[in-house]
């Protein structure tokens, strides 16, 4: 057992125990705030991010929500206007087709149809890359390092110890030699053995030895002093081959160089020369093809104007021509095109004419069904932020129909009161079909209309409902029956158009028997008033396309 501690001990110790007791304390709330800091940054951190996503995808949703409801009302705008087209083709500023007539020949006559001339390339002449003087590659010399000749050295060496053993030897007092012969000192000894004469002997042999070697050593650097020098020797052939062989490539270089600029001389003379010859031979031909291009819109410019002057004293020929430019009227424009499924059975559309001096029959002929129509159309939904898919009803298509019809007739109507001098048109559109009394195919009258002109200028076609507005000619009218979306003909209107003798009219104007450039310097003026007119009106824009 220890020692019982003092009552100041123990005072002491509980006072240390209490202030570790509130470091320990103090430091745990130290560590409980920071990590309460901690865990309210990380959750800061967290509703920032969480904060950020969340717009982000309401930002994105928000973007694609907008371009859905713009592309919505695009899409809508867009088939209303295009069934709009549709309905109202007589109305100007509608539909999308240009009325040759002698009341806007000056318009056409304006007209530039100057094409700028295109000349062809010029030839180039390329200068070619003269031949250079090729460098002859110089060898780097050699540092020249002397053999070691290790084997002579070694045996130099080697004769050296000998000869200086040797000329120790020789250097020998009587009693170094009887030490190395290991004989007896004494005199009596030396003279009663005759180690004398041995001695006198033993240094001849030692000068005789000493010279043989130095002989030896004297013919060993001799031949080192060869071998060294033959060393040097070589070396020096070797670089003077080198610089033989770099002058000689040099003079080989400078001879090929010479020959070849010689060459290329000759040919890029004879290459200018050419290129000179080609160069007028290509102004000369420029000039004429310019100046025929120039005469030949001179000419096309004459001719254009001579038949506009015709068509504007309606000359029976120019007016027949001018219908067969404009027939098939184009309806639509390439954007409405578009929304047609098929937009091809438009193309099926047949036009032709009798033209005659005091009257006009055209012809229309529908292809069959109407297969070009739609049965459903694009709606914006009841929020307006998408669109759907709406099937068109039989009421309204039996509208869309009656006004189609109507409207397509009054349009040719404008066309050929506008185009010709002519007081009465008798227009019938038909579908080729079934005759219910014979089973065999045959026209079916859909609209017949026989307009004279005084009334024809009474009206504002612009402004009518043209399904009543055929009633101010004389005309019939049976449009097609629509049920469950399929249309059925039971018209009994009587053709007045004898079909054998219609002049039907093509893409391609092939009934016009006029020269080519006539034809195109007109279509050109035409294509250019389409453009400036659909550029001028731009009628797609009161639909927010």
């Amino acid at each position: 057992m220890g020692r019982r501690l003092s009552t100041w001990e123990k005072q002491r110790r509980a006072e240390e125990a209490a202030a570790y007791k509130k470091r320990r304390e103090k430091e745990m709330e130290q560590q409980k705030a920071a990590t309460k800091r901690r865990r309210e940054k990380e959750a800061a951190a967290r509703r920032a991010d969480t904060a950020a996503r969340r717009k982000a995808e309401r930002e994105l949703k928000e973007a694609e929500l907008a371009s859905t409801k713009k592309n919505a009302i695009k899409k809508d705008n867009l088939a209303r206007a295009s069934m709009n087209q549709l309905m109202n083709a007589h109305i100007e500023s509608i539909h999308p087709y240009y009325i040759i007539s002698p009341s806007k020949v000056s318009e056409i006559a304006k007209i530039n149809i100057y094409e700028d001339f295109i000349p062809k390339s010029p030839p180039v002449f390329s200068k070619k890359k003269a031949p250079t003087l090729k460098k002859a590659v110089k060898a780097k010399a050699d540092t020249f390092v002397m053999p070691e000749f290790s084997a002579v050295k070694k045996e130099i060496r080697t004769i050296e110890k000998r000869l200086t053993a040797v000329d120790k030897e020789r250097n020998f007092s009587i009693k170094d030699y009887l030490h190395k012969v290991k004989r007896s000192g004494f005199i009596v000894s030396w003279v009663l053995n005759k180690e004398n004469e041995r001695y006198k002997k033993f240094i001849i042999k030692a000068h005789d030895k000493y010279k043989i070697y130095e002989d030896d050593i004297d013919l060993l650097k001799k031949s080192l002093r060869n071998l060294k020098a033959d060393a040097k020797k070589k070396h020096h052939d070797s670089e003077a081959n080198k610089e033989l062989s770099y002058k000689n490539a040099l003079k080989k270089n400078k001879e090929t160089y010479e020959l070849e600029l010689k060459t290329f001389e000759k040919n890029e003379a004879a290459r200018k020369k050419k290129f000179d010859t080609d160069l007028i031979k290509w102004k000369k031909e420029e000039s004429d093809r310019e100046k025929k291009h120039n005469d030949l819109i001179v000419k096309k410019d004459k001719n254009r104007r001579e038949w506009l002057k015709k068509l504007s004293e309606y000359d029976n020929i120019a007016v027949q021509e001018a219908m067969e430019f404009m027939f098939p009227l184009e309806i639509l424009t390439d954007d409405t095109m578009k929304e047609f499924k098929n937009q091809k059975e438009i193309d099926k559309i047949k036009c032709g004419f009798i033209y005659a001096k005091n009257e006009i029959k055209i012809a229309i002929r529908m292809p069959e069904t109407f297969k070009f129509l739609p049965k459903e159309w694009l709606r914006l939904t009841p929020s307006g932020a998408d669109y759907t898919t709406y099937i068109i009803s039989d009421t309204e298509m039996t509208n869309v129909l009656k006004k189609f019809i109507s409207s397509l007739g009054l349009a040719y109507l404008r066309a050929c009161f506008e185009v010709s001098n002519v007081k009465t048109i008798l227009f019938e559109l038909s579908v080729l079909g079934d005759d219910p009394l014979t089973g065999n195919p045959r026209d079916i009258v859909l609209l017949k209309m026989n307009a004279k002109r005084e009334k024809y200028e009474s009206l504002n076609l612009d402004k009518v409902d043209p399904s009543k507005a055929i009633r101010n000619f004389k005309s019939e009218f049976k449009p097609p029956l629509v049920d469950n979306s399929v249309l059925s003909f039971d018209s009994e209107i009587e053709s007045e158009i004898d079909f054998d003798k219609i002049q039907w009219c093509d893409t391609q104007d092939s009934s016009v028997k006029m020269d080519k450039e006539t034809m195109e310097a007109i279509l050109t003026s035409i294509d250019k008033l389409i453009y400036n007119k659909e550029l001028k009106k731009n009628w797609l824009k009161g639909y927010g396309v």
